[in-house]
């Protein structure tokens, strides 16, 4: 009996002194656009003045903060980071236009997908996911500094594109960006 006293005494003083996962909140404070391609395994800045339309990717730059972080020993992909202020929408338009059913100014969202890092964890524009979770070095950064959207049709003609990224968040706030001009080709 004194044994078993002793076993209990123990699992309670571990599963009590165990810190387990750290959990951390952040929001997006910024947003910057740069012109990026996918021709490797995942995709890259690109200064180049054109890109393959099937290669093309606006790199959003979030500049993620941290509201508050609790006590623990390791992050865990389980439990990844919560955005306390999470996109709520992302409006792709072009300043010329895509194709026909796609002038200059309307909504590209169904022509682009978010890309978390994974090609098998894809989230779609109008229902916007962003999360380190699914990257290499999730455990060096695990909130998103960045986030990739894939360009998935191609243009009508190979032209040069100016794209704007208009995201809406939770509380109302909006960012509203531009790309530099782009020649993207067939």
């Amino acid at each position: 009996m004194s044994k078993q006293i002793i076993y209990i005494g123990l699992l309670i003083t571990l599963i009590f002194s165990c810190e387990g996962d750290i959990s951390l909140d952040y929001e997006f404070s910024d947003l910057t656009l740069e012109n990026a391609e996918n021709m490797g395994e995942q995709p890259v800045v690109n200064s180049l003045d054109s890109i393959p339309a099937a290669a093309y990717v606006i790199r959003m730059n979030l500049f993620p903060v941290e509201v508050s972080r609790s006590r623990g020993r390791y992050f865990d992909t389980e439990t990844p980071p919560n955005n306390v202020n999470r996109p709520t929408s992302i409006k792709v338009s072009a300043n010329i236009d895509f194709d026909l059913a796609h002038p200059a100014g309307s909504s590209l969202n169904n022509y682009f997908v978010i890309f978390n890092h994974s090609y098998m964890h894809t989230s779609p524009l109008d229902d916007p996911y962003i999360t380190n979770r699914y990257a290499h070095l999730f455990y060096e950064e695990p909130m998103p500094k960045y986030a990739d959207l894939l360009l998935m049709q191609l243009p009508e003609h190979s032209d040069d594109f100016i794209f704007t990224v208009e995201m809406e968040l939770m509380d109302g706030a909006s960012y509203s960006k531009t790309t530099e001009i782009i020649r993207i080709y067939r």
